[in-house]
């Protein structure tokens, strides 16, 4: 059968049995969204696949993962940038309206 082989094992296979492209995914995921009517509050467009991975990280930063950790798992090559997200975390924390 098809099991998970290792940890580069595409999670996502196309028609043929291949690694789904990105582009595909995307495509995948918006429409998705369109034809469930889920849009973005602030821009009123679908969610974009970005908008779901900033949620992701968001999210898992207001349950307080360390942040280091936080940002090897979304491949974040600088701390600065999942940074970004803890310092959001923490300044909404402290101005819900912020």
């Amino acid at each position: 059968g098809r099991g998970i082989k290792d940890d580069q094992s595409p999670l996502f296979l196309n028609m043929a049995g291949g690694k789904l492209s990105t582009v595909s995914i995307y495509n995948i995921v918006i429409k998705s969204f369109e034809k469930a009517g889920i849009l973005n509050p602030l821009s009123n467009k679908p969610y974009s696949v970005h908008d779901i991975r900033s949620a992701n990280i968001t999210w898992r930063a207001l349950k307080g993962e360390n942040p280091i950790l936080l940002g090897q798992s979304v491949a974040h090559k600088d701390p600065r940038t999942t940074a970004r997200y803890v310092r959001l975390v923490s300044s909404t924390r402290l101005n819900p309206l912020a």
